[in-house]
């Protein structure tokens, strides 16, 4: 008996110990040998602010901390990263390279998809829609979906739901009051939540916004929330996954989904999945994206369910967060909401009133000023700074740097 339990737990301690030394060379030794090696090459940039096991994220960290915008160390550092064609950085114990330079982005794009190729979002918002049209590796079926969702999505073809833009705005701002202050981020969630639901699946059903679903929270606890009020936590939920200290450390558990809050959120995402399907079985909106992409025979019903999620969690936060920051800087610069008021006015749209025949794309095309503004606004605090994941296929390089196959970009 004595023999067996010192075997187990020779066993157990040559284990522990195995995993301890594997950790310091994945998230130590390798790290700083990778690191060393690009350094060598003069058109990559590798940045002096990293930490074993955080990576890189500790940059964004301490600009969380030190109340600037995550992405602050960017801006500090455009005047040195701009001279490189490619950036290393590290997610975690991840290494990824992100393509910088002009010159970088057209050999990227001429080396896409036959040695670089979508790769799947394991650890974030990728977790509810894995074969959506951008998750997958391209094929003809996922460039045909992918046509035919964006053609839907044209602002051709979008301008005509400008009026019910108007009036879900109306819907959320009759609800303030004077003297009282909102969070403008949250209420332009609560707003572009209900225009997507409006776009996807028609107006009548936008009620869907305020149904009850459950919810399981951080104490594992069941609450009751309006679908819109969870759609958004659980996208916060995702997002914190990307830089979890589980994720960062031991990504398998979050891939897997073999500890909370991962195994939280894939029972959020189900919940979330049934609701949406109680959704579409409703649908019968001529106008809605959704009926329309029913009724093209060459698309699967489960992949324009899937592309329809990915479209909701890549759009609602980062369109909410666009709209809120215009606001802001515009109340920052009166000057500029006045300009942008007068030509607004000039060319017919007015605070008293005007004809629904103003909401075309012709119409929102001259505008020069609002396309400015909006330009300016995504320079200025963008809520997406990158795209989705790339990984190499191959071994192969960019502009003379070498990528070994399974690398991220």
């Amino acid at each position: 008996m004595i023999d067996l339990i010192y075997t187990i737990a020779k066993y157990v301690v040559f284990s522990l110990l195995g995993m301890a030394l594997y950790m310091i060379y994945t998230t130590v030794i390798k790290q700083y040998l990778t690191r060393r090696k690009y350094r060598k090459y003069s058109n990559v940039y590798v940045s002096d602010h990293y930490y074993p096991i955080m990576g890189n994220y500790i940059e964004r960290l301490a600009n969380i901390e030190a109340g600037s915008v995550y992405y602050q160390h960017l801006r500090d550092q455009s005047n040195t990263i701009c001279k490189h064609d490619i950036k290393l950085e590290y997610e975690g114990s991840r290494p990824v390279f992100k393509v910088l330079s002009p010159q970088a982005h057209q050999e990227f794009s001429e080396l896409v998809p036959h040695k670089f190729d979508r790769h799947p979002d394991f650890h974030g918002f990728g977790k509810v829609s894995m074969t959506a049209f951008f998750q997958v590796r391209t094929s003809e079926d996922t460039k045909n979906r992918k046509a035919t969702f964006m053609k839907l999505l044209s602002l051709n073809s979008s301008s005509r739901y400008i009026p019910d833009f108007i009036d879900c705005m109306k819907g959320i701002t009759k609800e303030w009051k004077i003297g009282e202050s909102y969070k403008c981020v949250k209420e332009m969630n609560y707003f572009t939540f209900t225009v997507f639901m409006h776009v996807l699946f028609g107006k009548d059903l936008q009620h869907f916004a305020t149904h009850q679903v459950d919810y399981i929270n951080g104490a594992n606890q069941i609450e009751k929330l309006p679908f819109r009020d969870f759609f958004i936590l659980l996208t916060k939920d995702l997002a914190y996954g990307w830089v979890h200290p589980l994720t960062l450390t031991l990504p398998i558990l979050n891939k897997y989904n073999l500890v909370n809050p991962f195994k939280r959120d894939m029972k959020n995402i189900e919940i979330m999945k049934r609701t949406l399907h109680e959704i579409t079985s409703k649908c019968k909106d001529e106008g809605s994206i959704y009926y329309k992409l029913t009724q093209d025979k060459d698309n699967k019903e489960e992949d324009i369910f899937e592309d329809i999620i990915g479209f909701m969690l890549a759009g609602t936060e980062t369109t909410s967060h666009a709209i809120g920051s215009a606001i802001y800087f515009l109340k920052k610069n009166p000057n500029c909401l006045a300009k942008l008021m007068k030509e607004f006015e000039s060319n017919g749209f007015k605070r008293s009133g005007h004809s629904e025949d103003k909401y075309t794309s012709d119409n929102i095309h001259k505008m020069d000023y609002l396309s400015y503004v909006v330009k300016e606004t995504l320079r200025v605090d963008t809520p997406a700074g990158e795209s989705l994941m790339y990984s190499a296929k191959v071994n192969t390089s960019l502009c003379g740097v070498p990528i070994q196959k399974g690398t991220n970009l």
